[in-house]
């Protein structure tokens, strides 16, 4: 309820920016040009088009980011969805949680409001210590372990599984850069047969752009890179065991609001690109010599 708050918050600020954009571009002409009287009566008809229109476009992003969005993989059992909303919440499949290479985990060491840290206040009483403190003895090398280490992570009915996919510098929040999240995704999906991917179906948020927000890959890049990761799985490992049949990509409604109306436009493009994505599987050489 939080975020859809701050969303509409958002939304307003937005539409009082525009209203006083014309406020002030009407103040700028008459006082360039004395002569010209603008009616205070028009003014504020404009004014209020102007906020009506900002809202307008603002609420049409956030339906857009609604709209039923599947794409099948031509060829292969495989298909990609686009969902908004809270992933913990998220029923009959498994769920990914970025992780830091260190293995931080602790709601004092890791972003309040990170995934992990969420997992952390919903679960207090999980095997994520014993599981990390072993890797980190055993694995680790210089007290990180390797990109894309996954760690299954079974709360009753839901399936958690943890994924490295940043750095954690001394002192600094994670990084995460463009080589990192690809490295865990590629590591990820082609282990997907050694995981136990609940009912087939695979959660997964945009990873990297929380409190380790990468600085050279923006919202829909990041969107695009997962579902082109996985796209590539099906290509290359089409015969594995225990397959992911089924991503869906789930975003965060605060998001989209922060990102306004330019949304709509990125989510279509989006769409087209994963779309293309897809086609292109069923004429690789991989999928014909499989």
């Amino acid at each position: 309820m939080r975020s859809i708050f701050n969303g509409f918050i958002n939304i307003l600020k937005q539409g009082f920016a525009a209203a006083g954009f014309v406020w002030t571009l009407a103040e700028i002409i008459e006082g360039i040009f004395p002569d010209f009287n603008i009616e205070t009566e028009s003014i504020r008809f404009v004014i209020i088009m102007a906020f009506s229109a900002v809202i307008v476009f603002q609420l049409a992003s956030l339906a857009a980011g609604f709209l039923f969005f599947g794409c099948d993989i031509k060829n292969r059992e495989g298909r990609i969805k686009i969902r908004i909303g809270d992933i913990l919440n998220k029923k009959n499949g498994s769920k990914v949680i970025g992780i830091n290479d260190k293995l931080q985990n602790s709601i004092d060491t890791i972003g309040p409001n990170s995934l992990h840290s969420q997992f952390l206040r919903r679960y207090p009483q999980n095997d994520l210590d014993r599981m990390f403190s072993e890797a980190l003895s055993s694995e680790a090398e210089n007290g990180r372990v390797s990109m894309g280490k996954t760690f299954r992570c079974p709360m009753g009915d839901e399936e958690y599984l943890f994924l490295v996919m940043s750095e954690l510098e001394a002192e600094k929040a994670p990084s995460t850069e463009r080589r990192y999240l690809r490295t865990a995704l590629e590591s990820f999906f082609r282990n997907q047969s050694k995981f136990e991917i609940k009912d087939k179906r695979l959660y997964i948020p945009v990873l990297g752009k929380g409190s380790a927000a990468m600085r050279n890959l923006d919202y829909f890049d990041t969107v695009k890179m997962i579902a082109g990761e996985y796209v590539y799985s099906q290509c290359i490992y089409p015969n594995s065991a225990n397959r992911i049949e089924e991503l869906v990509i789930v975003l965060q409604l605060q998001d989209l609001f922060r990102m306004g109306c330019m949304s709509f436009v990125k989510m279509k493009k989006l769409q087209s690109d994963i779309r293309h994505m897809s086609e292109l599987c069923s004429d690789c050489l991989m999928v014909h010599e499989a």
